[in-house]
């Protein structure tokens, strides 16, 4: 019953929808393509959204980043209410074969997150949206409460368009200043990036490390059990983050056999019970997007 003015869309997708057939006009066949934002119109139109609607465009880093603008608007006073999430639907002929190209996709159709034996990614579909509130807004409305946002942090890596910095330090910055607003210098749980990429598993350790040295959270990636949502990916992930402190379960990187790294607990192929207060939650995009987020209990 919560529409109008005082609520917030930024549901957003990170790259125009493509149809499978072509139209045929008097030049030739045409590629059909819907803009982003065709998504994050729709969901407000659906439901009467009338205040901030905004696509973000972010890569990889879209989904987190959508949650990222819809808390910054509630903690301005713009908002009471923000959907916030993200949408990807890339399995389109021209997508994959520039993921080929790009060499990231996995010859044996199967991502393997932080396993040295890992050789990319599987494109996967899917959506997450949350819905994003003040803490007075819901407990006015009785809302079931999963955890808090504590504090974030959206930046570019700004080294190369498909990769980034060799050496870190710019995810690690980011990691580190979501820590600082939230007040915080630990977690329980890592909720990684972790595509099963040669580069960007080794990175993201490589950052985690740097920043929490030997007080060592727990690390995993899901997409081993749902393919690399690409833009959906943050919001999808941060979903499972809030279930993982409902539940109380660390969720598992499927597929893991040899460890990148014999001295971080990557809670391999099965989930386990785990007291967890807090999570850190990353993501990463091609041209540099970076998204870090807190969350806690």
């Amino acid at each position: 019953n919560v529409v109008g003015g005082r609520v917030g869309c930024v549901v957003s997708c990170s790259k125009p929808l493509l149809s499978y057939g072509a139209q045929q006009t008097a030049q030739g066949s045409q590629l059909l393509v819907d803009f982003p934002d065709c998504v994050t119109r729709s969901v407000a139109f659906c439901y009467g959204i009338t205040g901030p609607v905004l696509n973000v465009n972010a890569a990889c880093a879209t989904g987190l980043q959508s949650v990222m603008v819809g808390a910054e608007w509630i903690r301005e006073g713009r908002c009471d209410v923000v959907l916030a999430g993200a949408a990807e639907s890339s399995l389109h002929p021209l997508y994959v074969a520039g993921f080929s190209q790009m060499g990231v996709l996995s010859e044996k159709n199967k991502v393997c997150p932080f396993d040295q034996a890992r050789d990319g990614f599987v494109i996967g579909e899917g959506a997450g949206v949350l819905v994003l509130e003040s803490l007075s807004f819901a407990r006015k409305r009785r809302a079931k409460i999963y955890g808090e946002l504590l504090g974030w942090d959206f930046s570019c890596d700004a080294h190369h368009p498909v990769r980034f910095s060799g050496s870190g330090v710019e995810i690690a910055g980011s990691l580190s200043r979501s820590l600082h607003r939230a007040g915080m210098s630990k977690v329980d749980y890592v909720n990684a990036h972790g595509t099963g990429t040669h580069l960007n598993d080794a990175l993201e350790i490589k950052a985690i490390k740097r920043v929490f040295k030997k007080r060592g959270p727990s690390v995993s990636s899901t997409k081993g059990s749902t393919g690399h949502l690409l833009g959906a990916s943050g919001a999808v992930e941060l979903g499972f983050c809030f279930l993982a402190l409902r539940d109380q379960v660390l969720p598992p990187t499927l597929n893991l056999k040899d460890p990148i790294d014999k001295d971080v607990d990557f809670v391999p192929k099965k989930s386990y019970k785990k007291k967890i207060d807090t999570i850190a939650k990353l993501n990463f995009g091609f041209g540099g997007a970076i998204g870090t987020m807190i969350i806690r209990k």
